[in-house]
């Protein structure tokens, strides 16, 4: 090949590079360039997407413009002070990783906000993250448990898990019982009692399994109140926990959900190779267990008082 072919072919080779620089230059930055920036917190690059600096669709710079408030979010929440770090877990709304729950509830607990521990942090996850960030704490040598029987004295009533989030405070309830009994921390009755006696609706439910695992007798005022639940299964709940723990001046109230629920579900049954759709009440077969235990145990001690066998 002459010197002029090559420097022909050298030409060609580098006009076919500029127009594929030119043609991704103008065809923009794609989701997959935002996601790669994501992965390495390339804070700059999505920066320059989301602030029109790099050409891309509206869609890949709406993605960037979310994951650049979601890096710069994580690192303030990183750095955070003892006076700034609930204000920046409420703008980062919640961890992105059990890794980074786990951070934020120790800095917490060495920041003494254990309220906000409890009410903002503790519904986090969708398993057990928050129940083992919970023990984690605590094996770290904060009063976690200490700071619990303090919440439920300071925070009665109205003020126990004030919040609008009802899914929050369902959540948060579910792991802070779940911690409770894993760790044998079951003498709180009456003081949990005290504290819901007058609260809201959802958090007379979600402490419902602490009191039937402690057998919380002076909670079944709290489980009675439950019976009057709109949710048909938060009703058949309150049945098992008072079937439980109940004793007669609970009976009454049981037998009357028994008898008069209208909660009804049809499920499906195989009869002979054909589908049945078949009408079920699950409350009322949830509180006539529950009413035919109770019996028995009154009928049980009247049997003990009068030395029958």
């Amino acid at each position: 090949m002459s010197l002029r072919q090559s420097l022909v072919a050298v030409s060609m080779v580098m006009s076919v590079s500029s127009c594929a620089q030119l043609f991704q230059a103008l065809k923009g930055s794609t989701q997959a360039d935002v996601d790669a920036a994501f992965a390495k917190g390339d804070v700059e690059t999505l920066d320059a997407i989301c602030n029109g600096k790099r050409p891309a669709e509206p869609s890949p710079r709406n993605n960037a413009c979310v994951a650049y408030r979601r890096l710069t979010q994580k690192a303030a929440l990183a750095s955070a002070s003892c006076g700034s770090i609930v204000s920046a877990y409420r703008e980062a709304r919640g961890a992105s990783s059990a890794a980074e729950q786990l951070s934020v509830g120790m800095r917490m607990a060495e920041c003494g906000h254990y309220k906000e521990l409890f009410e903002v942090v503790a519904h986090w996850g969708n398993g057990d993250e928050s129940v083992n960030m919970l023990i984690a704490i605590e094996a770290a040598g904060h009063p976690v448990e200490a700071q619990w029987l303090a919440y439920l004295q300071a925070h009665q009533g109205p003020n126990f898990f004030r919040l609008e989030n009802k899914a929050h405070i369902k959540f948060a309830l579910d792991h802070i019982g779940k911690w409770l009994i894993r760790k044998g921390h079951l003498g709180h009755c009456t003081a949990t009692v005290a504290a819901v006696s007058d609260a809201n609706p959802t958090a007379k439910v979600w402490v419902m399994p602490y009191l039937k695992e402690t057998r919380c007798t002076a909670g079944l005022p709290v489980l009675v109140d439950n019976l009057l639940s709109n949710d048909a299964q938060e009703r058949a709940w309150a049945c098992n926990a008072l079937g439980e723990i109940g004793d007669r001046s609970v009976l009454e109230p049981v037998t009357v959900v028994a008898e008069s629920d209208t909660y009804y579900e049809v499920r499906e049954e195989d009869r002979d190779g054909r589908i049945w759709g078949v009408k079920v009440h699950p409350v009322q077969e949830a509180c006539r267990a529950a009413a035919g235990k109770l019996k028995i145990k009154r009928q049980a001690r009247v049997s003990q008082r009068t030395g029958r066998g």
